[in-house]
């Protein structure tokens, strides 16, 4: 099995607090807080993910025509992405 191909990991953490309020029959007081975490990895396949894998851990080759065979580190790892918010 060729070894190009990478492994996404993603991680959520949200949380939403809301609290309304009536202070008066005419006067309402509305707060929300929100947190977002998010985090995204694109790692290269390992030995532990992919046993017996051809290339693993080497630069990528393509042999491009009809079969468009790969082995190697793809070249869309290593990729991450971590995105914090509050509210």
């Amino acid at each position: 099995m060729p070894s190009n191909w990478l492994q996404n990991k993603n991680f959520s953490d949200q949380g939403v607090v809301g609290i309304t309020s009536a202070l008066k029959p005419t006067l309402v007081n509305d707060f929300r807080f929100n947190y977002t975490y998010w985090q995204n990895r694109n790692l290269f396949a390992d030995e532990q993910t992919c046993p017996g894998c051809l290339g693993l851990g080497f630069a990528e080759i393509a042999l491009n025509g009809s079969s468009n065979f790969r082995i190697g580190n793809t070249q869309n790892a290593t990729q991450g992405r971590d995105l914090r918010r509050a509210g």
